[in-house]
């Protein structure tokens, strides 16, 4: 097992190896920020409509409303690898 030390150097290692210290042109962030907005609301669009159209809320049973608990884990999840999608197309043309 790694001590608490070994840890540290290993995420802040993580740190500097994913988020570079030089930042992106604002060209390559607007570019990263669409593709993180375009694919966000792909997926609201998509979790909306199956609340709309495809849950049964008035049915006695839990069944639609926990579908619905693990589609928002879902969407939260698909979110933020989102977010990391459009950071990394923000910094494919930027070298260290």
């Amino acid at each position: 097992m790694l001590e608490a030390p070994a840890l540290r150097h290993r995420s802040r290692m993580y740190c500097k190896m994913f988020f570079p210290r030089t930042p992106p042109g604002w060209r390559d962030t607007l570019r990263g920020a669409l593709v993180a907005t375009g694919s966000i609301a792909v997926l609201s669009v998509g979790s909306v409509a199956y609340l709309r159209l495809g849950a049964n809320f008035e049915q006695r049973d839990a069944s639609d409303a926990l579908a619905s608990v693990v589609l928002l884990g879902l969407w939260l999840y698909a979110a933020n690898i989102a977010l990391l999608v459009g950071y990394r197309v923000a910094r494919s043309d930027v070298r260290p």
